[in-house]
């Protein structure tokens, strides 16, 4: 693993222990196999959450207006995590896939921008699923639950434009890593990227329920 990956997810461990209760299952077995995470998008934290808790280091597409911050820009991008800029959809594709031939895990949120507020899934973006097909690299499905309300809600200035972020810094952080999923089908085929995107939706949902009801059962 990266050294400064391991640094950073440990910092951000120590950081997050004490406002968060993070409560993380898992279905499937860990192994060094490389997978495409592909997880729902609560809050603006996420990405970094997520890197805390898996075992395995991941690339993640991140929002480019981050990786303008001074300092971390810099350590985003040396722990190997990847800038989508606007209008440069295609060259994030490149690179993220690029990890993926090394034998790399990646970390997608494909619904493009924050889940909705009542914690459903926004409709997806095709690039996991053609990600999947082009590497025949499976998809694991994450679904994450937040206790209700427990964020803050704030516009930022990033890289040029205002960006709308959500903010969660106290309760219980649910998080649900499902089994990995083959897609098959036509690369191309329109209707079979529509098809596995339907598929992929619907196994979020079911997991994000998973987290939101543990919340319930341990309140």
């Amino acid at each position: 693993m990266n050294y400064w990956y391991l640094a950073l997810k440990w910092i951000l461990r120590i950081i997050f222990a004490a406002p968060l209760y993070i409560d993380y299952h898992r279905k499937g077995k860990v192994d060094k196999k490389p997978k495409i995470f592909v997880a729902n998008h609560p809050s603006t934290f996420d990405p970094i959450l997520l890197m805390t808790v898996l075992p395995e280091q991941v690339a993640s597409l991140i929002t480019g207006g981050v990786f303008h911050i001074p300092i971390i820009g810099w350590i985003l991008t040396k722990v190997g995590h990847v800038p989508v800029h606007d209008n440069q959809g295609r060259k994030a594709y490149e690179a993220i896939k690029k990890q993926l031939m090394r034998g790399k895990s990646i970390l997608i949120f494909p619904e493009g921008q924050l889940s909705h507020e009542d914690g459903s899934v926004k409709a997806l973006f095709s690039g996991a699923v053609r990600l999947a097909a082009e590497t025949n690299v499976p998809i694991v499905p994450i679904g994450i639950s937040m206790s209700n309300k427990r964020w803050i809600k704030k516009k930022i200035f990033l890289g040029g434009k205002t960006e709308y972020a959500r903010f969660f810094l106290l309760g219980t952080y649910a998080i649900t890593v499902g089994l990995p999923m083959i897609l098959t089908g036509p690369i191309h085929d329109h209707v079979q990227k529509t098809v596995n995107k339907a598929i992929v939706t619907k196994h979020l949902s079911a997991l994000i329920s998973e987290s939101y009801f543990r919340i319930i059962k341990n309140k």
